[in-house]
């Protein structure tokens, strides 16, 4: 639902009425999208200092009448008639809204997981300061009132937000990772997800809760550090130098419930960050475990990776730009590999205008030296990736009368 001007940096969108109008510059970080994990609602940042909207209908049953009558039930149950074919009601999407937002450069966006339903969703923003500080805060949707609540706001009562808000993180950070709600393990959070046929949920999207909302905070993962923030807790973990590109949530820690992620970084390497929890007996911490700190682990190398899906049963996916697309799979214990010393030593030159302390510098010398040998990585398939093709040629080959075709792209040369 997008369209360019030629070349002017100016974005137009789609209307409810099919109109073409004119809302702004691109965004500088280009476009993104978010689901609310309890299916509420869509969240784009297309343009900068806007917010687009899509409320998702819960109610929308498209089996209970022909294409003819179907109908749409917003949250509050007024059925909305069809005026025409572009109409929502002949989908599970509501109309189309936008909010403003004072943050012009957002570098990343995630909804906060939260263990009660009926709080109001909580969109947390990185985002980077006309100085090229990088800030993160948030703000709060009220889906019935079409309204967003900036950070802070004192028309919303404390017991219905949590502001989460942390000032100057470390630079070149690009990335949020929402973290489950410490009564609620990832598993027990993701069964929480509703489709728009489940009539079995009530849940009322945007409703308050009566009670301070708590959720797992968020981990802001930057270059040299990742920075852990939640209503009562901050941690900090210095890590190894690197623009850390993409992640995906793998299944929580069995033994303990501990939340744990895949991060892929520039040098195509693969790190597993674990949330350490522990158990606690203190009548003040009624979610029974807190965060002691973050982990961070390399399993191995693999292509540079612009996405990272989890299938399951240890089966990552790795989607790459600049190379051939991989099936991996993640093994328990690590495994011999061959060729992995040139991809080690590559990364320490990465690393060797860290100004870090010296016991950061050997800790990094101990995990390459440990991957020149073995790895926990082991590659299934590999998909041959034609993008992106800048320039094409032809090449006369033998026997006469044929020809191959050469395709430049980012990732080199392809025959």
């Amino acid at each position: 639902a997008e369209g360019g001007g030629s070349g002017s940096g100016v974005a137009a969108g789609w209307t409810n009425d099919n109109t073409l109008a004119v809302l702004g510059k691109e965004a500088e970080a280009g476009p993104m999208v978010l689901v609310d994990p309890l299916g509420r609602c869509i969240v784009m940042h297309l343009h900068s200092g806007l917010l687009a909207i899509i409320p998702i209908n819960r109610k929308y049953n498209p089996t209970a009448a022909g294409e003819a009558a179907a109908y749409y039930k917003d949250d509050k149950g007024l059925s909305t008639p069809s005026r025409r074919s572009s109409s929502p009601s002949h989908s599970c999407l509501g109309h189309l809204f936008h909010c403003r937002i004072e943050e012009r450069v957002v570098l990343d966006m995630t909804f906060l997981q939260f263990s009660s339903p009926d709080v109001l969703p909580h969109i947390c923003i990185l985002h980077q300061d006309a100085r090229g500080v990088q800030h993160m805060t948030t703000h709060v949707l009220n889906l019935p009132k079409r309204q967003l609540y900036f950070s802070q706001s004192t028309a919303l009562a404390n017991t219905s937000a949590e502001w989460l808000r942390k000032t100057a993180v470390d630079g070149g950070s690009a990335l949020l990772l929402p973290v489950p709600p410490p009564a609620a393990p990832a598993a027990a959070a993701a069964s929480t997800l509703v489709t728009p046929n489940n009539n079995t949920t009530s849940v009322a999207a945007g409703s308050a809760s009566s009670s301070t909302p708590n959720s797992g905070g968020v981990i802001v993962i930057g270059q040299r550090q990742f920075t852990f923030c939640s209503w009562t807790t901050t941690k900090i973990i210095p890590v190894p130098q690197a623009l850390y590109l993409s992640y995906t949530v793998l299944p929580p820690d069995p033994t303990n419930g501990m939340p744990r992620y895949l991060l892929g970084d520039e040098f195509g390497n693969l790190h597993l960050l674990t949330v350490l929890l522990t158990p606690t007996t203190s009548s003040s911490a009624p979610t029974g475990k807190v965060v002691l700190g973050l982990s961070l682990e390399t399993l191995g190398s693999c292509n540079l990776s612009r996405d990272l899906c989890y299938l399951g049963q240890g089966l990552v996916y790795v989607a790459s730009h600049l190379g051939d697309s991989q099936l991996i799979q993640i093994h328990d214990e690590p495994i011999p590999v061959e060729g992995a010393a040139s991809s080690a030593s590559g990364r320490g030159e990465g690393n060797a205008h860290d100004s870090r302390s010296s016991s950061i510098n050997e800790s990094i010398d101990t995990d390459m030296d440990m991957l020149a040998d073995t790895t926990y990585i082991q590659v299934l398939e590999e998909y041959t990736n034609l993008g992106p093709i800048l320039d094409f040629d032809l090449i006369p080959t033998a026997p006469p009368n044929s020809a191959g075709v050469a395709g430049m792209g980012e990732g080199g040369p392809r025959k």
